[in-house]
């Protein structure tokens, strides 16, 4: 995948006629992250195979699967939101036995999902639905070109426009290969396909598209000299409607599967397996926006044998690449993490399986990273939540998946799908990684004693436990202190927090999920002002009293020249409070030597608040106020607003 317009993760999940029982129960509840939302995805009936999932950044889950319903083989689908899965819908055609499906979903919710299926003349044509609600989807269309069979499932990705991207391999009579990519847009017009091999015996094709679509597609070409091969590379810049004819990006002698990913910047990598001194290493390419491609890099060590590449990519480039690895005898999968620059950093899992098997990379935009695999009739996972954090295994147990059963999405927080096929049913269950996502508010200016924080969160798979609050204070002339706990493990929602004058109050809530996990904190800032009383006045200026003002006093004049000055004082942001009336004069404010202009006070009402200035960073100086306007003009001064 890229940044995902698409979690996809194929796996061919033909399932045996076991007995068994469900994921439910072989995940632990005791953990954070956890797993949570142990579930049949399919529910229980004939024999579900060849499943696909896929997950959209925002959480949004869609799975499909193949079914025996009466005599014939049909297509599944199901979606799911928040973790549940909701109703099982039927898109493929009653009479017609249906295979190889794929699922792709886009930020936007926009799904599609395609299979084979025989048209009249029992070619196997490439079928595809789109969904229409979360429960409901359009009827099929087939969106390949006649006359030639599609051999194997199609790699698909979805633009933010909606416009579907297949990749596959088309056979035609004379049992010429050949890579293909077609279009499918929204609007009812007809599919647009494009041939990309430039040989006639093509094979696994991968492809990606960001939301702005620009994409890959890369594939495994045999047109070079025997034993050699290329693998080609195609690209969509953003905006464009068609792929751009495909070049050569390694030439040697290759595995036939690759694999591609595309960040939102369209800078995309390419990976296979390339044979190179007796061992079949990982390779990979960078892609960059512009199309122009770089040297192969091995990314698997030497020494070893790798196959099954999965790439994945954030947002920001950052990539996982995972395969499985063959090593004296010994099978396991490795990996490599690395930046838009600079070089793979390589490691390998702890694996307990003797042959694990369809290993899916993935990386979320919060830096959570996880490989999902198979084997030996169980489920695995290894995730971690920051790049220098060891990973941490799941193990389902032996449960009966079928082998290369494990299909694995995740999402931009990087909550994670894990799902296999049972003997009669599709299941899954979701780690759920990241805490709530929060909302502060609390007012920019505090004119009373005390002002009111409140805070509100939700989270994708869990419901929100309590949370805690804090808050760190600082003088108008100092700097924070530490903070002080507020609230520990509370389920109120709002928080008075008193305020002295002339102090900047931040508060910051993090709230946790019912598994543990806890959101980022979320701080607001909030500024009790510097009352008029603190202010050193000139000649001219009259003390008073009066019900309505801040903290029940005010400074006033009608002298032009009088002056109120603030030394030492030190402030990011800086703002008047005043008295208006229709009549009221102007004031010439400067800080630390610096004129920030003329400001009237013309208007009504006590407790008006003037903004001045705000910096970008906390400067230091002597605040003065000048009255410019003739004698006669009241001008009444509150205090000021001196605020970190």
């Amino acid at each position: 995948m890229s940044r995902p317009t698409s979690r996809t993760a194929l796996g061919s999940l033909a399932v045996t006629a076991l007995t068994s029982t469900l994921l439910v129960g072989a995940l632990p509840a005791d953990a954070t992250p956890t797993w949570v939302h142990n579930s049949s995805i399919s529910k229980s009936g004939a024999l579900p195979s060849d499943a696909t999932v896929a997950v959209a950044d925002d959480g949004t889950a869609v799975a499909a699967w193949v079914r025996e319903v009466g005599p014939d083989l049909r297509v599944q689908v199901a979606s799911a939101s928040d973790g549940v899965w909701g109703t099982v819908s039927t898109v493929s055609d009653a009479g017609k036995d249906a295979a190889d499906p794929s699922v792709a979903i886009n930020e936007h919710g926009d799904a599609v999902v395609t299979w084979l299926q025989p048209d009249l003349n029992d070619d196997l044509r490439l079928a595809a639905s789109r969904r229409l609600t979360s429960s409901t989807w359009d009827g099929r269309a087939l969106i390949s070109p006649q006359d030639a069979t599609v051999d194997g499932p199609a790699d698909i990705a979805l633009s933010g426009d909606g416009r579907l991207h297949a990749a596959y391999v088309a056979v035609d009579d004379a049992n010429l290969r050949t890579v293909q990519v077609t279009t499918w847009g929204t609007d009812g017009d007809a599919a647009e396909s494009k041939l990309l091999s430039g040989s006639d015996d093509g094979y696994g094709p991968s492809i990606d598209v960001n939301d702005s679509g620009a994409g890959l597609v890369s594939f495994h070409d045999a047109e070079g000299p025997a034993p050699d091969d290329v693998i080609m590379v195609s690209r969509l810049a953003a905006g464009a409607t068609s792929w751009q004819q495909a070049k050569e990006v390694s030439e040697g002698v290759h595995g036939l599967q690759t694999d591609v990913a595309v960040s939102d910047s369209g800078f995309g990598r390419v990976a296979f397996t390339r044979t190179w001194e007796g061992d079949h290493r990982v390779s990979a390419v960078k892609v960059q926006p512009n199309g122009s491609a770089g040297n192969p890099a091995f990314v698997s060590p030497a020494g070893s044998d790798a196959a099954d590449p999965s790439i994945d990519m954030s947002a920001a480039g950052d990539a996982l690449l995972a395969w499985r690895s063959t090593t004296d005898g010994t099978n396991g999968i490795g990996y490599a993490s690395g930046k838009p620059t600079g070089e793979w950093i390589p490691g390998a899992l702890k694996v307990d399986v003797f042959s694990p098997s369809n290993p899916t990379a993935l990386i979320s935009d919060t830096g959570v990273t996880a490989i999902t695999y198979g084997g030996s009739g169980r489920l695995l996972a290894a995730y971690r939540t920051r790049s220098i954090l060891p990973f941490t295994y799941f193990d389902s147990g032996d449960q009966d998946f079928k082998s290369g059963s494990a299909a694995g999405g995740m999402d931009d927080q990087g909550n994670t799908l894990l799902a296999g096929v049972l003997p009669d049913e599709l299941v899954g269950a979701f780690l759920d990684v990241a805490g709530p996502v929060i909302e502060t508010s609390a007012p920019a200016n505090a004119l009373k004693k005390s002002y009111r924080l409140t805070w509100s969160g939700l989270d994708r798979l869990s419901a929100v436990q309590d949370s805690d609050v804090v808050v760190r204070t600082a003088p108008w002339n100092g700097t924070f202190g530490d903070s002080k706990q507020l609230a520990e493990n509370t389920d109120a929602d709002a928080l008075q927090v008193a305020l002295a004058p002339g102090r900047t109050a931040c508060a910051s809530v993090q709230m946790r999920d019912t598994v543990g996990n806890l959101s980022l904190w979320s701080e607001r800032c909030t500024t009790a002002p510097v009352d008029d009383r603190a202010l050193q006045a000139t000649t001219g200026f009259i003390k008073a009293k009066g019900k309505g003002h801040y903290r029940g006093t005010v400074i006033t004049t009608t002298d032009k020249g009088a002056r109120l000055m603030l030394a030492g004082a030190k402030a990011k942001r800086l703002a008047l409070v005043v008295a208006k009336s229709p009549n009221a004069g102007s004031v010439r404010v400067s800080f630390a030597g610096v004129d920030l202009g003329v400001f009237s006070l013309k208007g009504s009402g006590k407790k008006k608040v003037v903004p001045v200035k705000t910096f970008g960073a906390v400067k230091s100086g002597k605040l003065v106020i000048t009255v410019v306007s003739p004698n006669g003009k009241p001008v009444v001064i509150d205090g000021v607003v001196v605020a970190k």
